[in-house]
């Protein structure tokens, strides 16, 4: 298990990443961000949605693909620990300019949340953690927008919902994580059950295993079979694969096998040696 080194209180989890970064090796595969944000724009199938932006409009998908473009460098720079800028900032307020472009309601309610997630986490690192937690209530709200009267449900806005919701929940203290941590695991288990290869959403869920006691949901050998499980995949971009590295070195260390959450935690770092998340651990 590691620590934050800028928040010491908060125990490290992909769920409440605030950091990461762009460079020669932070920087997502081109091949794996278009692939990916190819599928998420291709056209709906039977059934359940794995991303509020399948089937948009040909005007939509270009006003889409032009916001995650510029969104895919600060995500990348905030992973990795050099995304607290105001040049990310400015991108944001761009690409949240052009998500503000897209017609339907539930993508753009989507998108904007996602811009509102990556802001609270650089305000976060760049001033404090109240400061931030405005912009976690509105990515919260965005997602729930998302999903409901008039939007579309989805895996991809479960798991912003989640990953919003556990942002904030960790800047307001332990009541607030005990009333709000088992709805993050409700909308995380969602998401993983109208799409199991969503990897964050797997990893969002398995961070209550680690860290919540038995008598709340608390397992850590079954979060240690998930994360081994997806660590077994060859399809996880390069911020997957960091905090699947990373939340196996925590589940390690809870389970009190010292030398295997080192090993992981340096593997951890390999990937984004700057993140703050592992400067302390191992």
């Amino acid at each position: 298990m590691f620590r934050n080194s800028k928040y010491p209180d908060r125990v490290s989890g992909a769920a409440s990443a605030p950091l990461r970064r762009l460079g020669p090796r932070g920087r997502c595969s081109v091949t794996v961000f278009w692939g990916a944000l190819f599928g998420l724009l291709a056209a709906p199938g039977a059934g359940a949605l794995e991303s509020p932006l399948e089937g948009l409009s040909e005007g939509d998908r270009r006003a889409a693909v032009a916001g995650m473009v510029i969104f895919e460098a600060v995500y990348n720079d905030v992973w990795s620990g050099k995304g607290a800028t105001d040049s990310s900032l400015e991108r944001l307020d761009r690409s949240a300019e052009l998500f503000a472009g897209v017609g339907d309601s539930s993508a753009r309610a989507y998108l904007l949340g996602r811009a509102e997630l990556y802001r609270g986490r650089i305000i976060q690192v760049r001033e404090t953690k109240a400061k931030a937690r405005p912009f976690y209530e509105k990515a919260m709200q965005l997602a729930q927008e998302s999903l409901g009267e008039g939007g579309r449900e989805s895996a991809e806005a479960y798991r912003l919902l989640a990953d919003a919701a556990s942002s904030w929940m960790l800047t307001k203290g332990l009541g607030a994580l005990i009333r709000t941590a088992p709805k993050v695991s409700e909308w995380a288990d969602r998401a993983v059950e109208m799409n199991p290869e969503n990897a964050m959403a797997v990893l969002i869920g398995v961070q209550g295993q680690i860290n919540a006691p038995k008598s709340a949901g608390g397992d850590p050998d079954e979060a240690l079979r998930r994360l081994l499980a997806l660590n077994r995949r060859g399809d996880l971009s390069r911020a997957e694969r960091f905090w699947t590295r990373a939340s196996l070195s925590a589940v390690y260390g809870k389970l009190k096998q010292r030398d295997k959450a080192e090993i992981w935690c340096g593997r951890a770092r390999e990937i984004f040696p700057d993140n703050p998340f592992v400067k302390d651990c191992g």
